[in-house]
C-alpha cells in the first residue's frame, strides 16, 4: 500500500465510479481498476462488490475511507506546514451549542491576545457532526457534551452541565411543590433535533423513564424553543447556561426535576493520533481554565 493507493481508493470510494475517478485523476480507467485490486490482492479483502456493472461499499471499505482520510489530510497539513514555515497558522476547533455560546468567545479571545499571528477558526455544530469533522481530521479539537463513543477519539474532563425544565409564565407546573419526569409528558414538549448532545442525553432519560416522546416542535436553535415556550406553545428542557438570561429578564421559568439531576459532562476531545502544536496544547488548557472558572 502507498499513499498513491490510497488518494485513489478515496475518489472511487466518493464517487462510487471507476470512470468518475479516472476522470477526476486524469489518468486511465484501467490504472484505477489496478489499483483497487492491488489494495484488495495485497490484503486478501473485498473493498467494493461489484454488482450489474455498479460498485457497493463494504464495512471494511467504509473504515478504509475514514482512516485513508485521515492520512491524507494529514500529509496535506504537514506539506503546508513544511512550504510555509513561518506564514499565519491556523487553528481549526469545534464545539457544540451551550460551550459555542457561552465559553468559545472567552476562549478565542484570550487566546488571540496571547498568540495574535495565530488564526482560530470555530465550527458550532451538533456533537454528532462535530465528532466526524474529527475523525475526518477536518479540526484539531473540539469542545462537546457527552456522548464521545467513537474510536480513535480521546477525551479529558472540561465541566459539568447542569440542565434546567423550562416553563411559561404561570404555567400549571410552576404551581407544583415537586415536579417529577412523567409530570412533563402530559404537555406539548419542545425539544432540540435529533442528533445534537442535548437531544441525545435526553432521549436516554426518557428512555430510563419509560417515557413516549413525541415533541411538537424539533429545531437546532435554542433561541427558538425558548421564544416558543415564553409564548405558551409548551415546555422544554435545555441547558441552564442558555436560558439564564431569558428567566432573568422574566420572560420563563426554571424548574429542577425531583427524580431527574439532569447533568451531563463537558470534555475535550481530539483525534488519538493528534499531534498537538505548542499552539493547539496552549488553546486547550485555555479552554480547561475558563471551563474551570479561573480568569
Amino acid at each position: 500500500m502507498n499513499i498513491r493507493h490510497l488518494k485513489i481508493f478515496v475518489i472511487v470510494y466518493q464517487n462510487m465510479s471507476v470512470t468518475k475517478a479516472a476522470k477526476i485523476l486524469h489518468i486511465a480507467q484501467p490504472a484505477v481498476t489496478r489499483s483497487i485490486q492491488d489494495l484488495e490482492n495485497d490484503y486478501g479483502v473485498c473493498l467494493f462488490d461489484r454488482l450489474n456493472h455498479r460498485l457497493y461499499r463494504t464495512p471494511l471499505a467504509d473504515e478504509l475511507y475514514t482512516r485513508a482520510c485521515y492520512i491524507l489530510d494529514s500529509l496535506d497539513e504537514l506539506d503546508s506546514t513544511l512550504r510555509h514555515n513561518g506564514r499565519c497558522k491556523i487553528l481549526n476547533i469545534g464545539s457544540t451549542m451551550t460551550i459555542g455560546n457561552f465559553m468559545l468567545p472567552n476562549v478565542v479571545s484570550q487566546f488571540n491576545r496571547i498568540c495574535p499571528t495565530v488564526q482560530v477558526k470555530v465550527v458550532v455544530s451538533k456533537s454528532s457532526d462535530i465528532q466526524q469533522k474529527i475523525l475526518d481530521n477536518r479540526l484539531d479539537f473540539a469542545l462537546v457534551e457527552e456522548n464521545v463513543s467513537a474510536d480513535y477519539l480521546d477525551k479529558e474532563y472540561l465541566a459539568t452541565d447542569y440542565m434546567r425544565l423550562i416553563l411559561p409564565k404561570d404555567h400549571y407546573l410552576s404551581g407544583k411543590k415537586r415536579i417529577y419526569m412523567k409530570d412533563i409528558s402530559q404537555f406539548p414538549l419542545l425539544l432540540r433535533e435529533k442528533g445534537s448532545a442535548t437531544r441525545t442525553f435526553l432521549d436516554h432519560i426518557f428512555a430510563i423513564h419509560e417515557i413516549e416522546v413525541n415533541p411538537t416542535w424539533e429545531s437546532a436553535n435554542p433561541q427558538a424553543l425558548i421564544n416558543a415556550v415564553s409564548k405558551g406553545i409548551g415546555i422544554s428542557i435545555l441547558p441552564e447556561k442558555l436560558v439564564q438570561q431569558d428567566f432573568e429578564a422574566g420572560r420563563i421559568e426554571l424548574r429542577k426535576l425531583q427524580d431527574e439531576e439532569l447533568k451531563r459532562k463537558a470534555y475535550v476531545i481530539w483525534h488519538r493520533q493528534k499531534i498537538m502544536s505548542d499552539e493547539l496544547k496552549l488553546l486547550k488548557e485555555l479552554c480547561k481554565k475558563i471551563a474551570s472558572g479561573e480568569k
